[in-house]
């Protein structure tokens, strides 16, 4: 895992709030074969560096989806608690977690969906997230 997306993941995991619903449940990605629920995945949409007047600078944007999986009778309470704690861990998350320097963290976007075949809940947070590469 990269270092943007292990500081966040780091962030999500340190949150108290987080982990007393998904413990260590975070993946990047790609989840495991019938994971145990409910269980937060994220994965990086975007990223481009910015653009300076004669170069690339150090500075990143990317966008991220967080999604997280409920099941079928508790999306209005875990859903909407673990909604509510992403929002609290990450929106203007400013500062060094991992050694990446997070400039701004804000959110851009939420939906719930429900999936029919799996029979759980979706809600899907999309933030984005400038940051420096570690040197």
């Amino acid at each position: 895992m990269a270092e943007i997306q292990s500081a966040l993941r780091n962030i999500l995991i340190a949150d108290v709030s987080i982990s007393a619903i998904v413990g260590t449940r975070i993946y990047f990605e790609r989840s495991p074969d019938n994971p145990s629920f409910p269980f937060i995945l994220f994965e990086q949409v975007s990223m481009q560096p910015e653009n300076g007047l004669n170069s690339f600078s150090e500075v990143w944007f990317s966008e991220f989806n967080f999604i997280s999986y409920v099941a079928r009778d508790t999306q209005s309470t875990t859903g909407e608690a673990l909604r509510k704690a992403i929002f609290n861990a990450l929106n203007q998350k400013i500062g060094v977690y991992s050694d990446v320097r997070i400039g701004a963290c804000l959110l851009l976007d939420e939906s719930i969906s429900w999936l029919e075949a799996d029979q759980v809940w979706a809600v899907e947070q999309t933030f984005t997230v400038n940051f420096n590469h570690p040197s």
